[in-house]
């Protein structure tokens, strides 16, 4: 999976986050990590959001798949996104969905 156009919206619903990136999506399910040097942040912290607004027009370099993080997003600044997995009390099958602009579609699974 590779994300080809900056961030361009912040999407906060109920229990999951939408990232865009003009014509293609990614949206995440599961509690997400904000890290940024020794700065590490999840939705219960102050700034969690801000953080994230603040990565719109910054371009993901690296999307990685490994244990303990379902996926992570580095943008070239240096920051980035790593999704957790299901933290207790929750219970989906997906953790990530993208939508590609050539409507391409992939899922992570819990």
């Amino acid at each position: 999976m590779q994300i080809k156009e900056p961030l361009s919206s912040v999407i906060f619903i109920h229990n999951y986050i939408q990232l865009d990136f003009h014509e293609e999506q990614l949206t995440l399910n599961n509690d997400v990590q904000y890290s940024f040097g020794a700065v590490e942040k999840v939705k219960t912290d102050a700034g969690f959001c801000d953080a994230l607004v603040a990565l719109i027009g910054h371009v993901v370099v690296n999307v990685s798949f490994g244990p303990g993080e379902l996926i992570k997003l580095t943008f070239h600044s240096g920051e980035k996104l790593r999704l957790l997995p299901l933290s207790d009390g929750q219970a989906w099958p997906e953790c990530w969905e993208f939508r590609g602009a050539q409507q391409q579609i992939v899922v992570g699974q819990n």
